[in-house]
């Protein structure tokens, strides 16, 4: 549904149902959306910039000996390393179970979950696979005034109204929530403004291919004589539009047809290309927090661009460990949900 024939009526209804509990159409939409080059360029580039930190385990107290012990152990047993005398190999697929966590940004939560092997001595994750948001229900929609908040809910094959993934081992899943806005998780993703745009940018590329067809492709015009029979007129009706779509016409020889241009409506003054171009600029702003197409003023281009990669700078720090000292971001979700569980199975 969320996929196919979209229309401005049906993109609000996508919405207002994730406002009432029921996300899934929502996460579908989002997905097409991520499929926009300029959206997909940017956010990619977003989720990269957090990738490029080094993920470093520090002790809490350097000075407590089992406070180094839990970061060795942390260390060696994500990145692969050595502890206790023996090489961990690490997650195998950590830079993808990663990555697949950075689409928080956009989506306000991503999840994982956490694949464990018994390891001699030590219980150890392997794997971080990555499960869609769409398999996810953000609230209990069996209780009407509990849909619409921050629980998140896997749906099973045996649970139509999903399991609360707090109700899971600790460490089964890791649940990375990153909100754009105060809101609920259904209404806190950076999507949620990118979406309108999106739209409105996908119609005006429509409407104006249409309008480029209609006045970029010079009409053809064909006569015939007054005594051909209407086989004859039939074969030339088909040369006609084997020509090109649309925009032909035939007419009986020494007939006359007047085009009356109407102002604007030319290619030089269609309204399209300007629409797409301010879409453009405002999903850059909503992702990437600024274009190089805006903002410019008397600058310069050099000036501008230092300003806009030192902001991508706090930008990418933000993600990655948040605003507080303590961790944050996805740093401090990995602390709590994979290093917690990792120390208290393990030490």
């Amino acid at each position: 549904y969320a996929r196919a024939n979209l229309s401005p009526e049906k993109v609000g209804i996508i919405l207002r149902n994730a406002d009432a509990g029921d996300t899934t159409a929502q996460f579908e939409l989002w997905e097409k959306v991520e499929q926009d080059p300029r959206v997909g360029r940017l956010y990619l580039r977003r989720r990269q910039a957090v990738l490029c930190n080094p993920l470093r385990f520090k002790p809490r107290n350097p000075d407590d000996p089992r406070a180094v012990e839990a970061a060795d152990l942390c260390q060696a047993a994500i990145l692969g390393g050595e502890f206790r005398g023996g090489e961990l190999e690490g997650i195998r697929d950590l830079d993808s179970g990663l990555f697949s966590l950075t689409d928080a940004i956009g989506k306000a939560f991503a999840v994982a979950k956490v694949r464990w092997e018994v390891d001699g001595s030590l219980i150890l994750p392997t794997h971080l696979d990555s499960w869609p948001q769409a398999q996810f229900l953000l609230g209990d929609s069996s209780q009407y005034m509990a849909q619409d908040h921050d629980e998140i809910r896997v749906i099973t094959d045996d649970e139509w109204n999903g399991k609360s993934l707090a109700d899971f081992p600790d460490g089964s899943w890791i649940a990375h929530v990153q909100k754009t806005f105060s809101q609920p998780i259904a209404r806190a993703g950076m999507f949620r403004s990118v979406t309108w745009y999106w739209m409105f940018k996908t119609f005006g590329m429509g409407d104006w291919s249409i309008l480029l067809e209609r006045y970029g492709i010079p009409p053809r015009k064909g006569t015939y004589d007054k005594s051909a029979d209407p086989k004859e007129q039939q074969e030339l009706w088909t040369a006609l539009l084997n020509m090109g779509k649309d925009h032909a016409c035939m007419v009986p020889a020494g007939s006359t047809i007047e085009l009356i241009e109407q102002k604007g409506q030319g290619a030089g003054g269609a309204p399209h290309p300007a629409l797409v171009k301010h879409c453009n600029e405002e999903i850059a702003v909503a992702i990437a927090g600024n274009t190089m197409e805006v903002d410019q003023g008397d600058r310069g281009a050099r000036s501008a661009k230092e300003a806009y990669m030192s902001e991508d700078l706090v930008q990418a720090k933000y993600d990655a460990n948040g605003a507080g000292h303590g961790g944050g971001g996805l740093a401090g979700t990995i602390a709590a949900q994979l290093c917690r569980p990792l120390i208290r199975l393990n030490l």
